[in-house]
């Protein structure tokens, strides 16, 4: 294990990647402390804000933590030296153990990076002397320490856990964003919960950053208690951070126990094709062939290589979850946000554009993104961008085909849009559809 927890760190630190994302992590929290304000009595630098930035740095991480984390053991397999690793006398617990702990002391020093971030934020904000800015009050190490493990700590284990154990067993990076989306999702939902006073209570156990639950408790403090008290683990907090602190060593444990060298290096199984028992005879006659490189063949190669990338995104089934999931996220925000202190109202035409692309727009953005790179590497990703090379087609036909595809998708993704407004109308029995405002809001704002 020791062995393979210094080559990890080694690794690491010799990426220039790895430096970028602890100045990145080291950057964003002090900027948001030196120009972050209050406008009450609170402190400037309260222990409640410190929580805020530190917290939100959490979530902001998501995408650090997935790069560090989520390629530890994928990356032997995609440098194909997992079998070189695999025949030296290591045992495979101690080989995911060094891998994941390798890796969690590096989002430790990134978060670590964060922590002194803020301080010298504050610092800097309280040595400008702005009295706009409000009040600040004396440094103390408490207000930095908690948060960093609380917040900071737990969710690095939990959200590396998650990715460490996704690409270990799936070996995709499509199944790597699917699971930061679903944290996300899940961030949205408690904060849209927290906001109901019949459904507050329940935000406590979907949110999985904590901050949603640390919001629940400090909903009706007073000034002096957000200036003066320190975060704990107790009480609504303690259960929201040991819970998912749970999953995070089932996810952890499960790995460590599942993981196999025989199951890592195996590979889907072929379908052994039928043999032909057909006495070959061959063709006395051979045809005569034209090649043809006009405009009109350039344009059915365009044509043809645009269906070819559309089909292989539509097609996908991570593409199907998330649509799948931005359906089921955006008929949750309609339903809580088309109610008045828990009236519902009539789900208008004007309200449903709104209230439905602001669901399914984010998860719109998230696949046209997480696939615009994908038609870009597929070829190389599926090893066949020797055949592409070796046809008679143009670089700009290539490109061009990738990009009418995703422009395809943003229409279907446009389209989805309206047929879950005219559903969730239909569902609670509104018929007056107005599809001329449906399709003139969402191809002028949405697309």
């Amino acid at each position: 294990m020791w062995e393979i927890y210094l080559f990890e760190l080694k690794y690491r630190l010799r990426r220039p990647a790895t430096y970028i994302y602890i100045f990145l992590m080291f950057l964003i929290p002090l900027l948001l402390a030196v120009f972050n304000k209050s406008v009450t009595a609170q402190y400037t630098n309260s222990p409640n804000a410190i929580i805020g930035i530190l917290g939100g740095m959490s979530i902001i991480s998501l995408f650090f933590y997935a790069a560090i984390m989520g390629v530890a053991v994928y990356r032997d397999e995609e440098h194909k030296t997992a079998q070189t690793y695999f025949t030296y006398p290591i045992s495979e617990k101690n080989y995911i153990l060094g891998r994941f702990f390798g890796s969690f002391t590096i989002v430790t020093i990134m978060n670590i990076a964060a922590v002194v971030g803020t301080m010298i934020g504050f610092g800097l904000g309280a040595f400008l002397e702005r009295p706009d800015y409000g009040t600040y009050t004396s440094f103390n190490l408490s207000s930095y320490v908690f948060p960093f493990i609380y917040l900071l700590t737990f969710n690095a284990f939990f959200i590396g856990s998650l990715f460490f154990c996704l690409m270990t067993f799936f070996k995709r990076m499509a199944i790597l964003y699917l699971g930061g989306i679903v944290i996300l999702i899940l961030t949205i939902a408690s904060g849209q919960l927290l906001s109901n006073l019949d459904t507050e209570w329940l935000s406590i156990y979907l949110d999985p950053f904590g901050e949603t639950a640390y919001g629940y408790i400090t909903k009706y403090w007073t000034i002096s208690e957000l200036n003066n008290t320190q975060l704990a683990l107790a009480g609504k907090f303690a259960i929201n951070r040991l819970l998912w602190m749970g999953v995070a060593l089932v996810i952890f444990f499960f790995t460590l126990i599942k993981f196999s060298y025989k199951g890592f290096l195996a590979t889907s199984k072929k379908k052994k094709s039928k043999e032909a028992t057909d006495t070959y005879v061959p063709s006395t006659h051979i045809p005569s062939i034209i090649q043809q490189f006009n405009s009109k063949a350039r344009w059915e190669n365009l044509l043809s290589l645009s269906k070819i990338e559309f089909l292989s995104i539509v097609k996908e089934g991570v593409f199907l979850i998330l649509i799948v999931i931005g359906i089921i996220v955006a008929g949750f925000i309609t339903y809580q946000s088309n109610q008045v202190l828990g009236t519902p109202s009539l789900p208008l035409t004007r309200y449903m554009v709104t209230q439905i692309s602001s669901g399914l727009s984010l998860f719109s953005v998230i696949i046209l993104v997480i696939y615009a790179g994908e038609a870009v590497h597929r070829t190389r990703q599926n090893k066949t961008f020797e055949f592409y090379d070796a046809l008679p087609v143009s670089n700009i036909t290539l490109y061009l085909s990738k990009i009418i595809s995703l422009i395809g998708v943003a229409v279907l993704l446009t389209l989805v849009n309206i047929v879950v407004g005219v559903l969730y109308q239909t569902f609670n029995g509104y018929f007056h559809y107005e599809l001329g405002m449906y399709l003139t809001y969402n191809f002028t704002t949405i697309f």
